[in-house]
This record gives structure tokens, C-alpha cells and sequence, in this order.
């Protein structure tokens, strides 16, 4: 078979490779919890805190049906009368570094005695105590209904609390949670939420075909060497 021919075949073969390996990676989205080994009758699932003076009662319940088309568990949070955003939910002890442009996902509902609806933010926490969560103007309305709601990590810039350190370390992420917000209902406030998700961005197009053009330079480059020329 002609050696151009086999050198553009194997170049080929390490440019798929390549592809897929890039494209594995950035589909390899960190789940940073689905509740579903958590089965907590009353308290926060393992690796996880709730807090707020106004928190009635917390813990993981499967009997809210499924959110993605198999047994769910859910961690679930009643509170009272909440001023502002002192009532939430996080993962800590995370140890974390997160690409700002990567995206935050949640599976959510909110039911306020016979009435649905209510906010949540997003909320980081960096290990000098920087914390950030999405600005009140941009914050997501959620229904008695599972709602997804997503938000770019780059977009919660709101600062709740300064760090010993101004701005937040993106590399070195303690926690991942919701703050939830009640609208002034004077009564026990229900949210439900499964499968908090950091999806990281799909490497572009542009970066593949770069990285397959590069691959068949390199090999032809080597061809060519071996053959003197």
C-alpha cells in the first residue's frame, strides 16, 4: 500500500482518538450529588449542611416520583417565613477547581401551602470563606412542578460574603448549594431538588480540528524523517 496513504490512515486513527478522549472529558460532568445512597429519613445527606434560623426540618425522601426516568431520591427542605437568603442547602469539603464557564444545573420544586412558586439562587464558596450567588436580579423562579434551571458559573457574581481573599478562587471551590427564597409566604415553605450538576463545556469545534491537523503534521513530520527527506 503506498506509505501516503497509511500515514494519512493512521493519522486519522490518532486524530478520532484524540477526539473522542477530548470530548469524553468534557461530558464527564461532576455530579456533585443524586441523593440516591442518601435515603435520610431526618438530616442532611453525608457531605452536606443546611442552615437558617427560619429551617423547620430537612432530609432525602423518594416519594416525589423521578426526574430522569428512574427511581429518585430527593433532598428535601421545609422552612418558615424567610426575610431573605438565610435559608439553604450545600455540599462542602468539595476541593474543587471549576471552569467559570461551565454551567450549574438543578432539578427543582417549591410549594408554599396551597400555593406553588418561590426563588433559588446558586451559590459557591471558596476555602477562604468567599462566598458569591446569583445576583436578586437574575434569581429562578421555580413552580410546584420539577422545573431544570441552569446558570453559567461566570454569571453568579453576586458577593454575600468576602473572603480573607477579595474575589472568588475558582480553583479551590469548598462548596456548592441553593439559597432559597419565599416571596414573604407567612407559611412552611416546601423545596424539593435532585441532581445538582456541574455540566463543563464541550471543547469547540475549532479546537478539535485544530488538534486533528496537528496530529497529522506531527506524523507526517516523522515520515519524513525516517525516510530522509
Amino acid at each position: 500500500m503506498n506509505r501516503s496513504v497509511i500515514n494519512a490512515a493512521i493519522a486519522i486513527a490518532i486524530c478520532f482518538a484524540v477526539n473522542m478522549w477530548q470530548v469524553g472529558l468534557a461530558r464527564a460532568d461532576l455530579i456533585i450529588d443524586d441523593f440516591e445512597a442518601s435515603l435520610i429519613p431526618s438530616g442532611d445527606p453525608i457531605g452536606y449542611f443546611s442552615f437558617g434560623t427560619q429551617l423547620s426540618d430537612r432530609g432525602v425522601s423518594n416519594a416525589f416520583g423521578s426526574t430522569s426516568g428512574t427511581n429518585s431520591a430527593f433532598y428535601v427542605i421545609n422552612f418558615n417565613l424567610d426575610p431573605g437568603f438565610g435559608v439553604g442547602a450545600a455540599h462542602q469539603g468539595l476541593s474543587l477547581a471549576l471552569d467559570p464557564n461551565s454551567e450549574a444545573t438543578v432539578n427543582v420544586r417549591i410549594q408554599q401551602g396551597p400555593v406553588s412558586g418561590g426563588f433559588i439562587a446558586f451559590r459557591l464558596e471558596d476555602t477562604d470563606g468567599t462566598i458569591i450567588r446569583t445576583a436578586t436580579s437574575q434569581l429562578h423562579a421555580a413552580t410546584s412542578s420539577f422545573t431544570n434551571i441552569r446558570q453559567t458559573l461566570s454569571t453568579i457574581n453576586h458577593v454575600d460574603e468576602a473572603g480573607t481573599t477579595a474575589g472568588l478562587n475558582w480553583a479551590q471551590i469548598n462548596s456548592v448549594g441553593l439559597l432559597f427564597f419565599d416571596q414573604g409566604f407567612a407559611g412552611t415553605t416546601t423545596v424539593v431538588f435532585d441532581d445538582l450538576i456541574i455540566a463543563v463545556p464541550e471543547p469547540s469545534s475549532a479546537v478539535l480540528v485544530s488538534m486533528c491537523v496537528l496530529c497529522w503534521a506531527v506524523r507526517r513530520r516523522g515520515s519524513r524523517n525516517r525516510l530522509g527527506k
